[in-house]
């Protein structure tokens, strides 16, 4: 009786092919990723997180990420090679925790002047990058309006943002457009999460 070898090998190649594949994309982070510290803090007697990814080389600016509605800080890193690529670059990365902010309202750019205060003067810096997903776009945008009306020493150096909703009277009106989809689930919830976000923050729009 012959045993037929040939397709048993072919499987397991393929099950070595898949498993080299995942050994190249967790060995790289494993060995040579940097390290992600979580850190708290408060401003206006409320707590929040932040998560830092500090360069091995010397220091030469801040770029802070801002993540989208829902979107949990942690995930950034995950999400992009962004954190990576400038972290080689010698920049501390920094991802605050937002809390469904939609955009830069004064209690986000409390937290954000509390969060750069602290890393700057901890490291000596004065060179900040802001950037931000989504929601986190516009509200790097609104930060760096809110610091280019009042910076004096030429802090900020950039801000880039990703798909922002910059135009909040066409998202409120998006928002009604998913409560009225017949389709249930996260398009609808998510419809009427950012309607009460909005008229919760601006008391609607008109």
């Amino acid at each position: 009786m012959h045993y037929n070898l040939i397709p048993h090998l072919t499987e397991m190649m393929k099950c070595c092919t898949v498993a080299c594949f995942f050994l190249q994309l967790i060995i790289p982070t494993f060995l040579f990723g940097q390290s992600i510290d979580k850190h708290k803090d408060i401003v206006d007697g409320e707590a929040f997180d932040y998560y830092v990814m500090q360069p091995k080389l010397e220091v030469s600016g801040i770029l802070l990420l801002l993540p989208g509605t829902g979107e949990k800080p942690k995930t950034i890193f995950d999400r992009t090679s962004l954190p990576e690529i400038m972290v080689k670059k010698g920049f501390i990365i920094v991802v605050p925790e937002l809390r469904n902010s939609l955009f830069a309202n004064q209690r986000t750019i409390n937290r954000l002047n509390k969060i750069c205060k602290t890393i700057s003067q901890k490291n000596n810096l004065s060179n900040l990058v802001i950037g931000g997903f989504s929601s986190g776009g516009a509200i790097a945008i609104g930060y760096a309006e809110h610091l280019l009306s009042i910076d004096t020493k030429n802090v900020l150096k950039g801000v880039f943002a990703i798909d922002p909703p910059l135009d909040l009277t066409r998202l409120y009106a998006s928002s009604e457009r998913k409560i009225n989809y017949e389709c249930q689930g996260l398009i609808k919830k998510e419809g009427y999460s950012i309607k009460r976000q909005l008229e919760k923050s601006l008391g609607g729009v008109t």
